[in-house]
């Protein structure tokens, strides 16, 4: 009676699992994995396409004196900024003091100019990206405009990049739009957070901080795209 017990027993061990193996390799069971494909995919996509973002407050003043400009100057000051909330030359003196004479002067100069350069640039490419689709201006290195989109660095923050464990860097700023000979702005908002999601997978630092630099550009594009009727 046992014997024949166990071997009812091993018969429906058996039947279960070829049923399981079925199951695993049916079609249903194909597509399900293909479509967890295709969302997984459709994440990386939208990661993507959404990767640059920046706060923006709401805009004081009138974007009125921008209407007709061809060239708008941009302007970057960084001479009261802080550097991951601490005063900038604390973040300077962390990244030379080890370092060799020659090794250290190389890090300035892709703090002092490299970064800086970049910024400009970047700035300006983001604010095209927006103004340039509705035809607004072309904002750059144009000293002679009659206005200019002067950013005041408040914070960076520098961020990492430490492979599974990594964080983008972002900015804090405040823009200001004047017009050539007047002494006040005629329109001003601030973007405390700026940052380029995707710059937490790039060790370099200057091209890490520049990224966020660009999505500051962007929000500022958009402040004057929205605004500028």
């Amino acid at each position: 009676m046992y014997q024949s017990i166990f071997n009812n027993i091993k018969t429906n061990a058996a039947g279960e699992s070829n049923t399981a193996i079925r199951q695993q390799a049916s079609p249903k069971s194909h597509t399900s994995r293909r479509n967890m494909l295709i969302r997984a995919c459709a994440a990386v996509v939208i990661a993507v396409l959404t990767a640059s973002g920046g706060y923006a407050q709401k805009l004081t003043g009138n974007l009125a004196p921008l209407k007709g400009q061809a060239e708008v100057h941009v302007a970057v000051d960084f001479s009261d900024m802080t550097v991951n909330r601490k005063p900038e030359a604390d973040y300077i003196a962390s990244n030379t003091a080890d370092k060799s004479e020659e090794d250290a002067a190389k890090w300035l100069a892709e703090w002092n100019t490299d970064l800086r350069r970049l910024a400009v640039e970047k700035i300006a490419q983001g604010i095209n990206d927006v103004t340039g689709k509705k035809n607004l201006f072309t904002a750059g290195d144009f000293p002679d405009a009659e206005c200019t989109v002067h950013v005041r660095v408040i914070n960076i923050e520098t961020g990492f990049f430490g492979g599974v464990v990594s964080r983008p860097a972002v900015i804090n700023a405040e823009v200001t739009f004047l017009k050539k000979g007047d002494g006040e702005p005629f329109a001003s908002v601030a973007i405390p957070k700026a940052t380029h999601r995707i710059g937490g997978t790039i060790p370099y630092f200057v091209t890490r901080i520049s990224m966020s630099f660009g999505a500051l550009g962007q929000a500022a594009g958009q402040v004057v795209a929205k605004n500028l009727k």
